[in-house]
């Protein structure tokens, strides 16, 4: 049987004189129930500070601030004053929101009138977002001999964008873009910028990935087309060994600098046959990553518009039904197409 509880007066009488009211209060809690009233309460105010679910598929979203120097680097650019503007390290405190800062402070100086001789943001986690939004302005930093954007997530298309923006310059010297993941498209357009540009004397591309052979093509071209008459561009950090075997190159090299050494060696009179044969073969490499790159496409897309096989029994008449070689010979013409 339930026994009975007694009312809290009687348990407030009873320990008067021994407990603390402190102590009264918490036993009087435990034994006055909690009324409906204040469960719903609680379960309202429970129902309030709960977040919605994400739907499948999404992420949340994080606020983050900026970092009080993207202001700093955009009142330097404004100002006009300084040949050397640096912003480093700020990762995802700077990312697209401070390229969006530093790009509308570019565009506040008027054309030609720019002091800036180098431009350093390394580590900023700009993106090819950033990249596009900085490229348009690179072109009234006319004193601009340096332009470094080490580890800020760039791939081909912010890479060919900043190349392209950079084509006019008349006094570009270093170009870093070690840490990026740079492919050979990318590496055509930096090739192409190396070239176009005389002046520009060092490339950094350390620690890039997605560097293939046919990228270290594009700058073995470069080295063995330019001019005599002007600085050779030093493209640092690519592996000119893996360069040996597909070139058919006479000699066996242990280092990359010796491998840089005879390609340099190749631009004098006297070895006219053997670069051009090294061009034939870097020409036909290149040609080859084009047949696999368009195969690759159409592969990707054949496999959308292939007819569903079906089986037998689907079929009105079994001699309707096409044999196997049939299907594998369609499934074949359909990829080729």
């Amino acid at each position: 049987m339930a026994t009975k509880q007694p009312p809290p007066s009687v348990l407030a009488k009873k320990s008067t004189g021994r407990l603390s009211q402190k102590v009264q209060n918490m036993q009087l809690s435990k034994v006055v129930p909690i009324t409906d009233a204040e469960d719903t309460n609680k379960e309202r105010v429970g129902r309030k500070r709960s977040k919605p679910p994400l739907p499948a598929g999404a992420r949340a979203t994080v606020k983050v601030s900026l970092s009080p120097d993207v202001t700093v680097l955009a009142n330097t650019i404004r100002s006009n004053s300084s040949t050397v503007v640096e912003c480093t390290g700020h990762f995802a405190h700077f990312g697209v929101p401070g390229a969006t800062v530093a790009a509308r402070a570019l565009s506040s100086i008027p054309d030609g009138n720019s002091v800036i001789a180098e431009l350093i943001l390394d580590g900023n986690a700009l993106g090819d977002e950033g990249a596009k939004l900085l490229a348009p302005h690179l072109g009234k930093l006319r004193h601009l001999k340096a332009l470094e954007l080490r580890d800020n997530e760039l791939h081909d298309d912010g890479v060919q964008v900043l190349c392209r923006a950079l084509m006019k310059s008349t006094c570009l010297e270093r170009l870093s873009l070690s840490g990026n993941e740079i492919g050979t498209r990318a590496c055509k357009e930096v090739a192409a910028l190396a070239m176009a540009v005389p002046t520009l004397q060092h490339v950094l591309l350390l620690d890039c990935k997605n560097l293939t052979l046919p990228s270290l093509g594009c700058f073995t071209r470069a080295v063995l087309t330019m001019p005599d008459d002007r600085p050779l561009t030093f493209f640092e950090g690519l592996e000119w060994n893996k360069v040996c075997e597909p070139m058919n190159l006479k000699k066996q090299f242990e280092f990359d600098a010796e491998v840089l050494a005879y390609l340099k060696g190749l631009r004098g009179d006297r070895h006219t046959r053997e670069r051009e044969r090294v061009l034939r073969l870097e020409q036909t490499l290149q040609q080859k990553w084009h047949v696999q790159v368009r195969c690759g496409r159409r592969v990707r897309r054949s496999n959308r518009r292939l007819p569903q096989r079906r089986s037998n029994h689907q079929y009105k008449d079994a001699n309707e039904a096409p044999s196997a070689w049939a299907c594998d010979v369609l499934s074949r013409v359909v990829r080729v197409l």
